[in-house]
């Protein structure tokens, strides 16, 4: 088997590419954003995204996947909160120094 290099294997990859065809992502964003409804987080929004999605004509896993990744943006915000508190916990305190005016 020829080795080749890179560049010449992406180019002819991308020869059958439509020039002004929109690439679609890899990534699931529908999946990740229901990653944050666990228990009663999934439990209280397949309720509301029903009724969201009946009203707004969005597929229900859209809502849902909305609804999570603002759980899971909660959760990081807490999270980085709790970091910066043990940070600013475990620093040694600074003595104010009192100087007197001569």
């Amino acid at each position: 088997m020829p080795v080749t290099s890179t560049r010449r294997m992406h180019q002819g990859a991308s020869k059958g590419h439509q020039g002004g065809a929109p690439q679609t992502s890899a990534w699931n964003w529908v999946a990740m954003g229901q990653m944050g409804l666990t228990g009663w987080t999934g439990k209280a929004a397949k309720p509301l995204a029903r009724a969201i999605a009946r009203r707004t004509g969005r597929p229900e896993a859209q809502i849902l996947s909305l609804i999570g990744a603002g759980f899971l943006a909660i959760s990081l915000i807490d999270f980085l909160r709790q970091v910066d508190a043990v940070i600013a916990a475990g620093r040694p305190a600074t003595t104010k120094t009192t100087r007197r005016r001569p």
